[in-house]
């Protein structure tokens, strides 16, 4: 997850400098999360240059947003959400939190082996989530990101937010099963 950018870093700086600072630090993170959604790669880079844009051109003064990292990602998130409902073919499947399990230097082509399979394992019960699920695991898990900050992104109260967590990480080890040895309670 990358640094998180405060109001005290943007001061100072004009515009478009802050409009830079805020792109370059965040920007892979929004496109790992709106693909771990199940966006397909072409929908994530339009919706993120959407959003950037639209803080460019209306010139929205960055100083009113309490939380910019929060903003970023709801917006992001409501742009992919108004996407699906006017293109629902616009949902990638097989990329639904793809994850990307590689050993470091790989000893034996057992462990790239292992690490394939535990990889397709995860990935295939990642998918088995409700969207809001999905979202909340990744934004969680991965983003280390505070229930509160999930809330204002997906647009529910902190208490769904908690439940959406709780249930996908459930449904995780329900599924345990099909992901054998992979996880353990």
């Amino acid at each position: 997850m990358a640094k998180k950018i405060s109001h005290a870093q943007l001061e100072g700086k004009s515009a478009n400098e802050s409009f830079e600072l805020l792109y370059n630090t965040y920007i892979d993170d929004l496109y790992a999360f709106g693909v771990s959604v199940g966006a397909s790669r072409t929908l994530v880079k339009d919706a993120i240059h959407d959003v950037f844009l639209a803080m460019l051109t209306k010139k929205r003064d960055l100083s009113q947003i309490r939380d910019i990292e929060s903003y970023l990602f709801r917006s992001l998130n409501n742009r992919i959400i108004d996407s699906w409902r006017t293109q629902p073919n616009e949902v990638n499947v097989e990329a639904l939190v793809t994850v990307s399990v590689e050993p470091t230097h790989a000893e034996h082509i057992d462990d790239a082996y292992i690490a394939t399979q535990m990889a397709s394992h995860l990935n295939q019960v990642m998918q088995k989530l409700t969207y809001n699920q999905r979202s909340a695991v990744y934004l969680r898990i991965m983003c280390d990101m505070k229930y509160s900050k999930i809330a204002a992104i997906l647009n529910c109260t902190e208490h769904a937010a908690r439940k959406f967590v709780s249930k996908g990480l459930a449904n995780l080890r329900k599924y345990q099963s099909e992901l054998g040895k992979w996880i353990k309670n």
